[in-house]
């Protein structure tokens, strides 16, 4: 197969939180770094719902092709009915114009099993975020005291630090 470096395909994200943004601008340097690569890859990841995503893109002759990364948070009633509604409003989005595709981009239960899945398999159930934060803290080396503290800017680029693109197809095998 011929290899068109120069190629770009571009994606469209609709995302829950900086966290998840962060990580795609990581993961497409990555993909475009990588010395093997097909073609380049252009993520555009904005914090939004999927019918706020819809409506303020304007490329939509290129690009029809929409994705929500979103996750779970907890096993809890209110949780489910939030994935719930997050679920509709990504197919009000689907059809509020002609031709756009929304595809689901679940991420486990939460943000922190996504990231440790890089590292280790996860074959046990964590209760809470904070089970998830102490595995993060060993495996990573660091010393967060909560989700708030895990979840800064230069926390996240610490974990990145960490992680290459090998990382992430043991997380999607993991997964």
């Amino acid at each position: 197969m011929k290899k068109n470096k120069n190629l770009c395909i571009h994606y469209n994200f609709s995302v829950e939180g900086q966290t998840e943004k962060q990580y795609l601008f990581w993961l497409e340097k990555q993909i475009n770094n990588y010395p093997n690569k097909i073609k380049r890859v252009a993520f555009n990841p904005q914090i939004k719902s999927p019918c706020k995503m819809v409506k303020s893109t304007t490329t939509l002759a290129k690009i029809n092709n929409f994705y929500n990364v979103i996750d779970i948070e907890g096993q809890d009633g209110s949780s489910i009915t939030e994935f719930e509604n997050k679920l509709s409003n990504m197919r009000k989005a689907e059809k509020s114009k002609k031709g756009i595709k929304y595809n689901l981009c679940y991420s486990n239960l939460s943000f922190e099993l996504w990231i440790l899945l890089h590292k280790c398999d996860m074959n046990y159930y964590c209760n809470s975020k904070s089970e998830y934060l102490r595995k993060i803290n060993s495996i990573f080396s660091l010393n967060c005291q909560n989700h708030k503290e895990l979840t800064t800017e230069s926390n996240i680029d610490f974990l990145l630090s960490k992680l290459d693109l090998s990382n992430v197809i043991n997380a999607i095998k993991r997964a």
